[in-house]
């Protein structure tokens, strides 16, 4: 490898740092009180919560822990296999056994009270799962999260829900008929928008979309 090379390289990853470490600080403030910025840290060290963990992938009973690796490894397979995966960093997946677990790591507030979620992808800090929600769809919804906030870094703020929401949906498994009104709204204003495309192309033609969205209210 050339010295130029060499430098290039050094100053490519020194940028990617740098943007995940403000995309970090974003997250955090993104969320107004400490009672809600708390339990989002708590994700980075779950050992420290009750978690048993292998890598980033942390189970709340220790006995659970291959059913919840297995999960996660078969998701980032089915995930690679169509071009699409975390290329800089791997974000905890939390997956618990009881609602106790859960709220270790996600502050219900005024604005949502979680009773409804299946789990919560806390951008560039980790997901935590339910209880009763552990398959192949949910961890696939979440990881794409965790993908698409990687792949848009602090755009991923500006995004419209059908965008983010949309995505996480239409590229998995998830069949309609059990989702709210509102969700089925956000899919088919996606599935409008995206027409063919597979999930690698749609995550490249978004940045392009928004782009040119936001240049255009600009101008206006």
């Amino acid at each position: 490898m050339g010295l130029e090379a060499g430098k290039l390289i050094s100053k490519t990853l020194r940028s990617i740092a740098l943007g995940l470490l403000l995309a970090l600080c974003y997250a955090l403030l993104s969320y107004p009180s400490d009672a809600e910025r708390i339990p989002l840290l708590r994700m980075l060290i779950p050992e420290s919560y009750g978690m048993t963990c292998h890598g980033n992938v942390c189970a709340e009973d220790a006995s659970h822990l291959n059913e919840a690796l297995s999960l996660y490894i078969d998701v980032k397979q089915d995930l690679s296999s169509g071009g699409v995966s975390l290329k800089y960093f791997e974000p905890n997946f939390l997956f618990c056994v009881t609602q106790e677990c859960f709220f270790r790591f996600v502050a219900p507030t005024e604005r949502e009270d979680f009773s409804d979620t299946a789990a919560v992808a806390a951008p560039f800090f980790g997901t935590v799962i339910k209880p009763h929600v552990w398959n192949k769809n949910t961890v696939a919804h979440e990881m794409i999260h965790h993908i698409q906030y990687e792949h848009w870094m602090l755009h991923a703020y500006d995004m419209p829900q059908w965008m983010k929401e949309g995505m996480a949906y239409h590229h998995t498994e998830h069949d309609m008929v059990f989702m709210s009104q509102d969700i089925v709204d956000l899919v088919t204003r996606y599935k409008e928008w995206v027409g063919e495309k597979s999930l690698r192309e749609a995550l490249d033609a978004s940045t392009v979309w928004f782009n040119e969205t936001s240049t255009t209210e600009t101008a206006h």
